[in-house]
């Protein structure tokens, strides 16, 4: 991966490198064995681990110059009546400041989704069902079933409530 760095400072540039190469190395490391784990044969039956591999990554830089005015010249500036001189105080003391700076992150997961069996009989696909996860949608369900009818029977009280 080439990454054209146009006009930008030694530091900027070294700074490009330190997060791409790391970047480099996982594109590198990515491909099929990510995904699909060792075969294992036991008699006449193979099987092939299939998982999901998700990741992320997000990185940024930036520089830049602002006057930065320093506070000792200000100070000195707030007593004089003259508005000339104050002008030219502030002038000679705010000094330009360069800052750039650069971060990233990443994050990534790995799950078991399934296997493939390779047999006499053929080839076929099974798939590994989440337990945690059918049970948590469930509880998510009743919660939301619960949540309307408490919402329905409220308003049924209050236009009762109403009608008195």
């Amino acid at each position: 991966m080439n990454v054209d760095m146009g006009e930008h400072t030694e530091k900027q540039k070294e700074l490009a490198r330190q997060v791409m190469e790391p970047l480099e190395r996982i594109l590198d490391d990515i491909g099929v064995d990510m995904v699909f784990g060792e075969p294992r044969s036991e008699d006449e039956v193979t099987i092939i681990p299939v998982a999901e591999v998700a990741f992320g990554l997000g990185f940024g830089f930036g520089s830049g110059t602002s006057p930065q005015e320093q506070q000792a010249g200000q100070d000195a500036v707030v007593g004089s009546a003259d508005e000339d001189t104050e002008q030219e105080s502030i002038a000679q003391t705010a000094a330009p400041s360069e800052g750039s700076g650069g971060g990233g992150g990443g994050g990534g997961r790995t799950r078991p989704v399934g296997f493939i069996k390779v047999s006499d009989e053929g080839v076929s696909y099974e798939p590994i069902m989440d337990q945690s996860r059918i049970a948590l949608a469930g509880i998510i369900l009743s919660g939301w079933a619960v949540m309307w009818f408490a919402i329905a029977l409220r308003a049924v009280a209050k236009a009762l409530g109403n009608r008195s």
